[in-house]
């Protein structure tokens, strides 16, 4: 069965899947993250106008060039890029397994993909899906013995995301053991490229390490160590949870009996285990320790999924094998486990996405209100990603909006300047609180929106406000 599976993988599995992931990007009337993938998305968009912003140390060099064009098409333009990168990881977590010779060699791409979150992060503008392919890519590099071309593709991985910087030496110790020593230092050539180009444009050669726009004390508190653990259906789903933590047996038993483990190879522990314990370890003590602006969001996750199906196919391997001797049993528990896999993210999310009725509905309405009275073409001064996409502002145009990263004294604003103050990102990220808008004689609130959602975490009321700035003299509209 798996063999014929493997024959039709190509031209049935792929093209399918694409065109399911396409009606659903297509279909969408909402976006699954109005935050960080709406913003990430405005950033490549502006780069084609404003080429500094191929450097944005926040959004990764790497994904603003190869996401500045597909973003010219429109928001779905960067979805459909990132659906190609899912697709993409789901393929080579199968070439590395077929080039193990395990017969499930396809299903690792099935389960790559299939897994809920990184299933419904390809419908966004997230850097993960991105992170997940240069990963697996690179790392189906090694395993194939194509050490320098491998290491300067895994370079450049830390300017997608900045994890990268953690997977990295795991891999130069992986060359150091194989004795390659030159594709060890190719490791560094992507920082050097970034430092040398970086640094004659900003005029600072270490602006990768001395610009990092995460403060070694994250800004968001911190949570409870099982944070991550707790939310395993939601990550991986309950099939490849539960194939995960039997791989994980799998792996320890013979280590604890202080045996070698048959059948592992070195490149599958230190590469793929290895390199997936690291990232998710690494996660979940920077939101226990609150470190490295971790938010404790579960998304991240998604950038280390190829692997995850890797180590799970392990367990799956090992399960089929424990029950060879019980050929009635094997393929129908294999199918079972396949079935509850593929149902997750449907099961998790209604797609194709509508407006979030938390934040998107409050922000659409919004948006809607300041159109209905022509007001969407003032100058407007906005924190939220979602409310400046709506508005149609334009990252690179300041005198077209103005977030408000940090409303200060020395801001002077002007007649009919547009300010929308929300509940979520001002109060925490850029410390302007409600009460700076209070004087009437200088702001005029034209507009207040809210919802509520029952146990929603961090905040269980989100409003809007809208003030438009009075037409006052000189100096009277500064902050004070």
């Amino acid at each position: 069965m798996l063999q014929k599976l493997e024959s039709y993988w190509y031209w049935i599995f792929f093209p399918v899947l694409f065109l399911l992931l396409m009606y659903f990007n297509l279909g969408a009337e909402g976006v699954y993250d109005t935050g960080d993938g709406i913003l990430h998305y405005m950033i490549s968009k502006a780069a084609t106008e404003q080429p500094s912003l191929l450097l944005h140390h926040w959004n990764k060099p790497i994904y603003t060039l190869l996401t500045c064009l597909p973003a010219q098409a429109g928001y779905k333009g960067v979805v459909t890029f990132n659906i190609g990168c899912l697709l993409a990881s789901g393929f080579f977590a199968w070439k590395i397994a077929a080039h193990w010779k395990w017969r499930e060699a396809p299903l690792a791409a099935l389960l790559a993909v299939f897994a809920p979150l990184a299933f419904v992060v390809s419908l966004s503008g997230l850097t993960e899906p991105l992170f997940g392919l240069v990963l697996i890519v690179g790392l189906y590099g090694v395993v194939k013995g194509n050490f320098k071309t491998a290491a300067i593709l895994l370079s450049f991985l830390p300017f997608v995301r900045s994890e990268g910087f953690f997977l990295l030496p795991l891999v130069g110790l992986f060359f150091f053991m194989r004795r390659e020593w030159f594709a060890a230092l190719l490791l560094g050539a992507g920082t050097l490229v970034y430092s040398i180009v970086g640094g004659i444009y900003v005029h600072d050669f270490l602006w990768v390490f001395s610009q990092n726009p995460y403060n070694a004390i994250s800004p968001y508190g911190h949570g409870s160590f099982g944070h991550f653990f707790g939310a395993s259906e939601f990550i991986f789903g309950w099939s490849l949870t539960a194939l995960l933590v039997f791989a994980l047996l799998v792996y320890a038993i013979p280590v604890l009996r202080k045996k070698e483990a048959q059948g592992v190879r070195q490149d599958e522990l230190i590469l793929v285990l290895g390199c997936f314990l690291l990232f998710y370890g690494a996660h979940v003590v920077f939101w226990w320790k609150g470190l490295c602006g971790s938010l404790g969001l579960w998304r991240v996750m998604a950038s280390v999924m190829p692997l995850a199906a890797l180590v799970a196919l392990r367990g799956l391997r090992t399960m089929r094998l424990l029950l060879v001797s019980r050929p009635q049993i094997a393929p129908a528990l294999t199918v079972i486990i396949l079935a509850l896999h593929v149902w997750m993210p449907f099961k998790q999310h209604k797609l194709p996405f509508q407006e979030d009725a938390f934040f998107g509905q409050a922000l659409h309405r919004t948006a809607d209100f300041l159109k209905q009275q022509k007001l969407d073409q003032n100058r407007t001064y906005v924190h939220f990603p979602y409310m400046r996409f709506l508005l149609n502002k334009s990252f690179a145009n300041t005198k077209d909006g103005i977030a408000l990263f940090g409303v200060d004294s020395t801001w002077l604003f002007q007649q009919n300047d547009i300010i929308i103050w929300d509940s979520h990102f001002n109060p925490s990220e850029s410390d302007c609180r409600l009460e700076t808008f209070a004087n009437k004689n200088r702001f005029e609130e034209i507009y207040t929106d809210s919802s509520q959602m029952k146990d929603y975490t961090p905040a269980q009321q989100f409003r809007v406000h809208v003030y438009r700035v009075r037409a006052n003299a000189n100096d009277t509209n500064r902050i004070r």
